[in-house]
């Protein structure tokens, strides 16, 4: 019985460092992001610092162009892995429709280019970059034909054999310089 306690209070110590290790990665200034060894720290602390000082996406002349290719790929790869190219696409706050694909090939991430281009083209005319007008779009022209052909996009998104991650961190040592406070 003691044993069943003492594990217990060891995934409870292990839950407990991890949200620890989180907030310190989420919270981590300009400086101490470059110095994360871990990918996965890195990006999300770049992320982080991204939406901190754009608003969230909303304020993207902020950016750099370097940091708006960074910050676009990021931005699509968390959205659609959570919920989905329509997610993406009514959520985002960012005005980055016409970049994505660009992007993606820039970091090279090709593959998730193409993908990416097949779902902003699914709708057969231009979607409006800015969020309340893109929201208005999609209400008004999002099929069901549509939503399963977003569908298929996002399992191939979800199933891409780009390293998003990896790429966006290789993207952003080769390009430091470009990156800005």
């Amino acid at each position: 019985m003691f044993e069943l306690f003492k594990r217990k209070k060891e995934k409870e110590q292990m839950i407990e460092d991890g949200d620890r290790h989180f907030d310190e990665v989420w919270n981590a200034d300009f400086d101490t992001i470059w110095t994360f060894s871990d990918t996965n720290d890195f990006v999300i602390g770049m992320y982080s610092y991204f939406c901190r000082k754009s608003d969230c996406g909303v304020r993207t002349e902020v950016f750099s162009g370097t940091e708006r290719v960074f910050f676009a790929c990021l931005e699509m790869f968390h959205e659609v892995n959570n919920g989905g190219f329509e997610q993406f696409f009514y959520n985002a706050n960012s005005d980055f429709i016409k970049e994505y694909e660009a992007a993606f090939h820039e970091i090279g991430a090709d593959e998730a280019a193409v993908i990416c281009k097949k779902a902003i083209d699914c709708f057969g005319k231009p979607i409006p970059a800015k969020k309340h007008e893109r929201q208005v779009f999609l209400d008004r022209y999002t099929t069901d034909a549509i939503s399963d052909f977003l569908q298929v996009c996002d399992r191939e998104f979800l199933s891409c054999t780009d390293d998003i991650e990896p790429l966006l961190y290789q993207y952003a040592v080769k390009n430091k310089d470009r990156f800005t406070r």
